[in-house]
């Protein structure tokens, strides 16, 4: 099976992914035929070769099947958005969300499947994400930031060689890593941040309260996003860095990356970090960006953005 995030494959381009989904949100009733949508988004004109239009039609069938459904496709051909974007005229943040919640939608079974041997094509950027979320190595002011060398280094060093990626995937795996929020550019230099992905899981979240213990935080946002610290894609991957020795008290502490995106939506005034070491339900939190660790009892949705 291809993999999602390999450059030469028909999925992964982004750009063609982001116009396709446009075009259908503004679209009176967020659908449109096969025929028009090609000829609006991938008219024979723009085509070089025939390569080009079969690609097209590739995106769209993948995007429309099942474990990673945005759009349904009917049996004349007719495609309709699934998930649709409050914003008619989304922005590529917007469908990034759409696109993040559906690629998590459907559980898999099993992730941790060798590259080669996975079923949906998405298998080796969970268990990859998970690997990088994990390592405490690639956030800002750490000393690896995200380069094609790093996530060589790291991969190995923790998932082994039945998870090494090619050169095109290595590439197509930083575009996705940013694309969906979990990398950041901090001045010139890419890093591991999961803020964008984890703002966009509070209004979920906290959809009947205002506060909550942190770990029921914890638990809520590993089920919207299971590549974070408890999720079902987080434990199947410690599985496997296990094996490699990786070793990290879940129980006791939340992960680094984790830490970061609290922190940083604490200090944008978007959420608040109760403080409180004797209380049954708080847990340790990492101190990146230099600052020191902290015990927190709760976490509050304050608003701000």
């Amino acid at each position: 099976m291809a993999v999602l995030f390999n450059t030469a494959s028909a999925s992964s381009h982004i750009g063609t992914l982001c116009v396709i989904y446009k075009v259908l949100r503004r679209s009176k009733m967020n659908s449109m035929t096969l025929e028009k949508l090609t000829a609006l988004c991938a008219p024979d004109t723009l085509a070089e070769n025939q390569n080009h239009t079969e690609k097209f039609v590739d995106m769209v069938t993948f995007w429309g099947a099942e474990f990673h459904k945005i759009w349904s496709i009917d049996k004349d051909q007719k495609i309709s958005l699934v998930h649709v974007t409050q914003n008619q005229h989304p922005t590529p943040e917007n469908i990034a969300e759409i696109v993040r919640s559906a690629l998590f939608e459907t559980p898999i079974e099993t992730i941790t499947c060798h590259k080669k041997e996975n079923k949906y094509s998405t298998e080796p950027l969970f268990v990859s994400l998970v690997c990088l979320l994990a390592c405490d190595s690639h956030g800002p002011f750490d000393n690896f930031p995200i380069t094609q060398g790093a996530i060589r280094d790291s991969l190995a060093r923790w998932l082994g060689q039945g998870f090494a990626l090619n050169d095109a995937e290595y590439a197509g795996l930083i575009e996705w890593l940013t694309f969906l929020g979990f990398a950041n550019q901090d001045h010139d230099k890419l890093v591991i941040d999961p803020t964008r992905a984890v703002k966009d899981s509070l209004k979920t979240i906290f959809n009947s309260k205002k506060t909550m213990p942190p770990r029921e935080f914890i638990k809520s946002l590993g089920k919207i996003l299971p590549v974070m610290d408890g999720g079902n894609y987080h434990k199947q991957t410690m599985d496997v860095m296990g094996v490699k020795q990786w070793a990290y008290d879940y129980e006791k502490k939340i992960s680094f990356s984790l830490s970061l995106a609290l922190r940083r939506l604490e200090f944008a005034a978007v959420i608040g970090l109760e403080p409180g070491a004797d209380d049954v339900n708080s847990i340790e939190m990492s101190g990146p960006l230099g600052l020191p660790s902290k015990v927190i009892s709760n976490i509050t949705l304050r608003g701000g953005d």
